[in-house]
């Protein structure tokens, strides 16, 4: 291989004698010491601050249990802050909807001061009693009022509605429609409120049946079921008897009822009730049963009574003829199962 000549435009005596006055410098800093020494500091120096910084971390390691404990002091402090702030906002809310209840039950009754207090402290132990939400009791006792009952009043029935609420598990707001049709439909006190609740509840627990369905039957026939001289009691078991042969809604059995009393009203039914079955359907003068038309009929409920303790005794024929007149075609199904009950 041919040589490559490199060309140096410099004096090569005089880098040589650059490089040797380099080496010079070199090894007198050498043997003076100063590069060691240098050395020496550099290399104590590193190992102050690496013990210095493992004493941080030691007590670092020390304190996390502490440090821990804290954060989580602070966490759950934080939160039950959090939790008062919830709670006095929600207290602040509660009590501005109880107050707003209060303003319109104000207006729809005439009491004095005291008796608005008491209402509004029955309402909280109420509430506190039966675990019920204060705002629903509040405007439960607003619709009593705005009945036209008294303060007095209107806490009795608070109170059993809450009970009725509590039993059925039904809302205060369904439980106050419910009562209020009861009492209205039969002319009851507000004291016999509870008595009309007691009814219900006794029905439902000795039977496949809810409170809150009896209420529904009632507010389909009770006005006309009254009207013919059927109690509440009597009702109840009416709707009762044919709910469980035929498993139909209250309310389709109540509609069924109001048609059946309102078609036996007329005095072609009446008379011939008396006719296939020699059952009296009219009270004489001296207010003894009779067939012979009067201007004044039986009670239904003793005129059904009859009829179905004679029902196994009639024909076939008879008492087809009978529940279709009664009745009509479309609800045979609901007096056959009554009267067979």
């Amino acid at each position: 291989m041919a040589d490559i000549l490199l060309t140096i435009g410099i004096d090569p005596s005089q880098l040589n004698k650059s490089i040797q006055q380099v080496q010079s410098s070199l090894g007198k800093v050498v043997s003076t010491g100063k590069v060691s020494a240098g050395l020496g500091i550099t290399q104590k120096g590193l190992k102050d601050t690496s013990k210095a910084i493992g004493g941080v971390d030691n007590k670092a390691r020390r304190n996390i249990p502490t440090m821990v404990k804290w954060a989580l002091g602070w966490t759950l402090a934080y939160g039950a802050i959090r939790k008062v702030q919830e709670g006095l906002v929600g207290v602040i809310t509660v009590t501005r909807d109880v107050e707003t209840q209060m303003a319109m039950i104000r207006v729809v009754t005439d009491e004095s001061t005291q008796a608005y207090k008491n209402l509004q402290a029955s309402i909280f132990s109420t509430a506190k009693e039966f675990g019920g939400s204060i705002l629903d009791i509040a405007s439960a006792s607003r619709v009593w009022a705005q009945q036209g009952r008294s303060v007095a009043e209107v806490m009795e029935l608070t109170r059993t509605t809450m009970i009725g609420a509590n039993i059925t598990g039904d809302s205060a707001k369904i439980i106050v429609s419910n009562l209020t049709a009861a009492l209205k439909i039969y002319n009851l006190s507000v004291y016999e409120s509870i008595t009309v609740m007691d009814k219900w509840i006794a029905v439902a627990s000795k039977h496949a049946i809810e409170a809150g369905q009896l209420a529904q039957g009632l507010k389909r026939v009770g006005t006309i079921a009254r009207e013919v001289g059927i109690n509440l009691d009597e009702l109840n078991g009416y709707l009762t008897a044919v709910h469980a042969v035929t498993r139909r809604e209250l309310t389709a059995i109540g509609t069924a009822f109001r048609t059946i009393f309102a078609r036996m009203a007329r005095k072609s039914t009446l008379s011939l009730i008396a006719t296939l079955t020699d059952v009296p359907t009219y009270i004489n003068e001296a207010g003894k049963a009779t067939a012979r038309v009067t201007e004044t009929y039986r009670d239904f409920s003793d005129i059904l009574d009859d009829v179905a303790a004679k029902w196994g005794g009639l024909t076939q024929a008879v008492r087809f003829n009978l529940a279709q007149q009664i009745a009509g075609v479309r609800r045979m199904e609901i007096f056959t199962a009554f009267v067979q009950e």
